[in-house]
């Protein structure tokens, strides 16, 4: 009997968390504290029911929106900061607090920067409060200290902030490195620059939506909407990563053919006196999209 008691005090700390999870957070206390009436060893519900009782005098609610959620997120950043460290109750908090965030699929989906804290950068939540100097100051640290590591989809935020500041020079090397390393991780909830949006648009109307993101890198080239500096090293320096696919192009997937078409493009901008051999690729890649990219290059 006394077993049976605290397993089912056992499934009301589970389903407490539940609704801790989904900021239900009535329900969480009432759950919480009825398995802590049953089995008061259960050390973990006082914790959660702090958390609860926290967020709901915070104001905030299921029906919070993501910006309520990062205000609060920030605020509580900031405390750390002001004691020196951060109280085990902030730190779950915060996990809550970014489940909950990717949850509404306003922030990103794909958690957090590798070895990050609480799952989400600070900078990503700044950014979509719109605070953007505060954004552009984070992520240009965050970038310094994660250097290769640091994912596509963050070169993107980079890109934001630094565009939203009139950075203009790093918001395009932000961009062109989010473009080159995968395409495909662009948060179009924060995008800043708003041509590529168009450009987008647009090939996704003439075709898939893979093959959009996977062209987007070319004709953002084309347009004039990034450029590739020449002698930029992060360029060649990629692309001899990943140039190991010798003379196997019939063998890949379109989307491949059209971002690696991008990336030797890329490549021959940054010395178009020395790289003929990428011309020779991207003509065996895209016979079409080569005769395209001489005209453009002899016209400019």
């Amino acid at each position: 009997m006394q077993n049976s008691l605290f397993s089912h005090a056992n499934n009301l700390v589970e389903k407490g968390s539940k609704k801790l999870a989904k900021f239900q957070f009535d329900e969480s206390i009432t759950l919480l504290q009825e398995a802590k009436s049953i089995d008061p060893t259960l050390g973990n519900c006082d914790f959660y029911i702090e958390i609860a009782k926290s967020c709901k005098n915070a104001g905030l609610s299921e029906n919070s929106s993501s910006c309520e959620i990062a205000e609060i997120w920030n605020e509580l950043k900031a405390k750390m900061r002001d004691l020196g460290g951060a109280p085990e109750h902030y730190k779950e908090t915060w996990i809550y607090f970014a489940r909950r965030l990717r949850e509404l699929d306003e922030f990103d989906a794909q958690g957090a920067l590798a070895n990050c804290k609480y799952f989400i950068h600070e900078g990503v939540c700044t950014l979509h409060l719109k605070k953007y100097p505060d954004a552009y100051e984070i992520l240009k640290v965050a970038a310094k200290h994660y250097g290769d590591e640091f994912p596509a989809r963050y070169w993107g935020y980079f890109g934001d902030a630094a565009l939203a500041v009139k950075e203009y020079g790093k918001a395009n090397n932000a961009y062109l490195k989010l473009l080159t390393i995968n395409p495909f991780e662009i948060d179009w909830a924060t995008l800043q620059k708003k041509k590529l949006r168009s450009v987008f648009k647009q090939l996704a109307e003439d075709g898939s939506i893979a093959l959009a993101y996977a062209n987007l890198p070319y004709f953002a080239w084309r347009e004039e909407i990034i450029e590739v500096p020449q002698g930029d090293t992060f360029i060649t320096e990629f692309v001899q990563k990943i140039d190991d696919y010798a003379d196997q192009y019939d063998n890949l997937e379109p989307t491949k053919k059209a971002h690696l078409f991008a990336l030797y493009a890329f490549a021959d901008q940054t010395e178009p006196e020395a790289n003929a051999n990428f011309r020779a690729k991207m003509k065996a890649l895209s016979p079409d999209l080569f005769k395209d990219y001489i005209h453009v290059i002899t016209s400019r």
